[in-house]
């Protein structure tokens, strides 16, 4: 740079001066720099040629001042580069500026190519609905700007994306929608999820729960990829396998929105690391969960999970109904007595159901039904809950579940019953002519959730319900 001033933090080399430090970052740049837009650089440049922030370096020449020279504690005479070509030093800068830019948090820098961006674009364009459609944009860019990485760092590799479709585009878009990463991808044998960022600033990702905790979308490695339209960057921001991300999730709770909020610094891999795991490893060496037989209601009941609110039945314990459950006319029922025993109540009812199928429940444990119509057929769901002994290997909660058709009213022959957690279908009836209820149990942890859902015996409808156990009245 010869004489050229460097910026680095708030101070300007060359210079040394606070007053010259002052009127330079606040007075010299405003007045050189009046449309940034037209220049290209997005108005979250503006404080950064002044310096570094956040890890970016970027060099200034001393001669860029569209002021007297005189104003200047230099002599003119040192300035490397004549006033008169200020325009084309700035556009020069500008298109190299990308390549000097180092992010000391991240492995990996990349530029963004506007082609790229475009069909990122077209791509989202071609989904008629607005929601969710900035997420599938950064999915579909994240994995452009990794094929063209890895294609460039290691030729011999290659993405192969034919799983992400998962045979049908509407439930592609649908699981784009609501899990924030681009799953199914496949290089060689492992299997790879990228999960895109969107700026470079956070410390932590929000990893959606879907891809660590359903086997169709875990991976052998998951690689957060940062994002940033304005800069036209982005970033490999750190690499980590399916094994140990399962060890670094285990005390962190799931938020609102089905993800866990983890550390950026979890993600210790780089991008070189990743490329030789790829080249040297074995598949078997990062054993992931075993993907069930394919099923259609298996994946439709996946985006419910994903998409539902739920019922909280641990609040039941403490006599209390969430707000959902009230929504739903949810009830909570007293428990069995001697008084009740000559009433036609649905405390009654279920205390005669529970006799008839021989299932031993506790006395801790807390009732609750709902009466609904399904296609126009008069149902009754019951509900029992409660928690199971500390220390329980099988989990830390169960409920049973009772369906039949409302007081007074013939059972619906021909009605399912289907319970689906992350993993697989875990149970699917169907009431036969000579059955009046039916019912199912299941065991959880706390906080895991389960659908149930309800179909006629044509399946032209059906409505389901997503249950979830909190072990305390949060």
């Amino acid at each position: 740079m010869g004489c050229g001033v460097w910026g680095v933090g708030s101070r300007v080399w060359g210079v040394g001066c606070g007053v010259w430090e002052f009127y330079w970052n606040f007075c010299l740049l405003p007045l050189a720099f009046p449309s940034w837009e037209g220049l290209g650089v997005g108005a979250s440049c503006l404080p950064l040629l002044g310096g570094v922030r956040g890890g970016f370096l970027l060099p200034l020449a001393s001669c860029l001042f569209p002021i007297p020279y005189s104003l200047f504690p230099i002599p003119c005479s040192l300035l490397p580069t004549p006033y008169s070509l200020f325009p084309q030093y700035i556009t020069k800068m500008l298109n190299t500026s990308t390549e000097m830019i180092a992010f000391p948090a991240l492995t990996e820098t990349l530029t963004l190519e506007l082609e790229q961006q475009q069909k990122a674009l077209d791509m989202t364009n071609q989904i008629g609905e607005t929601s969710g459609t900035l997420a599938i944009y950064l999915q579909e860019l994240a994995l452009l700007v990794f094929e063209d990485w890895l294609a460039k760092r290691e030729p011999s590799l290659r993405v192969e994306r034919a799983a992400n479709r998962l045979g049908d585009s509407g439930l592609s878009q649908a699981i784009s929608k609501a899990i924030n990463a681009v799953c199914n991808l496949q290089i060689g044998e492992f299997k790879i999820c990228l999960i895109p960022s969107f700026g470079f600033s956070d410390p932590f990702v929000n990893l959606p729960q879907g891809i660590v905790t359903i086997p169709k979308f875990t991976a052998h490695f998951y690689v957060v990829i940062a994002i940033d339209d304005d800069l036209g960057i982005a970033g490999i921001k750190g690499v980590n396998r399916y094994d140990q991300l399962v060890i670094d999730i285990s005390n962190i709770v799931v938020d609102s929105d089905h993800n866990y909020e983890i550390p950026l610094s979890r993600f210790t891999m780089s991008g070189d690391d990743l490329i030789l795991d790829l080249q040297c490893l074995s598949p078997q060496e990062i054993p992931l969960p075993e993907i069930p037989q394919p099923s259609q209601d298996y994946i439709k009941d996946v985006i419910e999970i994903l998409n539902q609110r739920a019922i909280n039945v641990g609040q039941w314990l403490y006599n209390q109904i969430d707000d959902l459950a009230q929504e739903l006319s949810w009830q909570l029922l007293p428990a069995p007595s001697p008084q009740l025993r000559f009433s036609r109540t649905p405390a009654q009812e279920l205390a005669e159901i529970i006799t008839i199928i021989d299932i031993e429940i506790p006395a801790a444990a807390v009732r609750s039904y709902r009466d609904f119509q399904l296609a126009g057929i008069p149902l009754r769901l019951y509900a029992i809950t409660w928690q199971l002994p500390q220390f329980e290997p099988e989990g830390d909660w169960t409920i049973l579940l009772i369906l039949g058709a409302s007081p007074g009213n013939t059972p619906p022959s021909g009605i399912k019953l289907r319970i689906t957690d992350y993993t697989m279908v875990l149970d699917q009836q169907e009431l036969s002519t000579n059955e009046d209820y039916l019912f199912t149990q299941f065991v959880g942890a706390n906080h895991e959730k389960f659908l149930a859902t309800i179909t006629t015996a044509e399946e032209t409808a059906q409505m389901s319900m997503l249950f979830e156990f909190k072990g305390s009245r949060e």
